[in-house]
């Protein structure tokens, strides 16, 4: 990188960078916070980062997407399942689980944030939501993989 940046510098310059940007809302809060990012604001403009910087922020985003063990771009063409198993919710929240290798902290975020009725073990494996699927994702088998990973960790069994 040509300079060292916290990780909430490096998220408002790459916003900052884009020409169609005029807004940056940041969720804030104590007084520190609001004049570091009034700081960085003052300091950022289109196009201000550096083509090694933009390059930087690309190679750390393929690092990302080739942890990713389920394609799923969260289209929602598979949605809605008559079963309600939110499918792009259940398969993000699995990504990011496995993305970051530590179970026992990443399985909080999916039994907070994906509501029961709409959770994995909801899925009878019909298959409707194939047909739908633009990026081929075999679904039932990867809700499987979803209900598996996260199945010892709910809380409520």
């Amino acid at each position: 990188a040509d300079k060292k940046r916290t990780p909430v510098e490096w998220a408002f310059e790459y916003l900052w960078d884009k020409p169609l940007v005029t807004s940056v809302f940041s969720g804030m809060s104590n007084m520190d916070q609001v004049k570091q990012n009034i700081a960085i604001a003052e300091s950022c403009d289109v196009n201000s980062m550096s083509e090694h910087d933009r390059q930087i922020l690309k190679d750390v985003t393929q690092v990302y997407k080739s942890r990713e063990e389920i394609p799923c771009t969260g289209c929602r063409y598979c949605m809605p399942c008559h079963n309600r198993v939110d499918i792009p919710h259940c398969f993000k929240q699995y990504n990011i689980a496995k993305s970051l290798d530590y179970i026992d902290k990443t399985a909080a975020p999916y039994f907070w944030l994906v509501n029961k009725d709409e959770r994995a073990d909801s899925c009878t494996f019909c298959g409707e939501c194939n047909i739908q699927c633009p990026q081929g994702i075999d679904i039932p088998a990867e809700m499987e993989k979803v209900f598996d990973f996260f199945h010892d960790e709910d809380p409520s069994v």
